[in-house]
């Protein structure tokens, strides 16, 4: 099984209000029980991110983690989500 994680989960291992279900999630991660899709786009995301927030993605084994680089497709179709109002633009 494979779960795609974005930033807010990622940021939510520091949050009071998500950690219950976010350190348990991600400990679970690292022992394998399935793998972490982490994009391009969430390293990116992550930068701004605390220390301790970017060291999560590192503290899952490469065995369980996959990483994904955003195509010129998806890119595109991003772009008219944002032109039609349904997303705003990120940094």
């Amino acid at each position: 099984m494979k779960f795609y994680v974005d930033t807010s989960v990622w940021g939510g291992h520091e949050d009071e209000e998500f950690e219950e279900w976010t350190i348990p999630f991600l400990e679970q991660a690292r022992q394998g029980r399935f793998t972490i899709v982490l994009s391009d786009v969430t390293l990116r995301e992550l930068v701004s991110a605390p220390l301790s927030v970017r060291q999560l993605t590192e503290s899952i084994p490469d065995s369980f983690l996959e990483l994904v680089s955003l195509t010129g497709e998806q890119d595109i179709l991003a772009q008219h989500y944002i032109e039609e109002g349904a997303l705003t633009p990120k940094l």
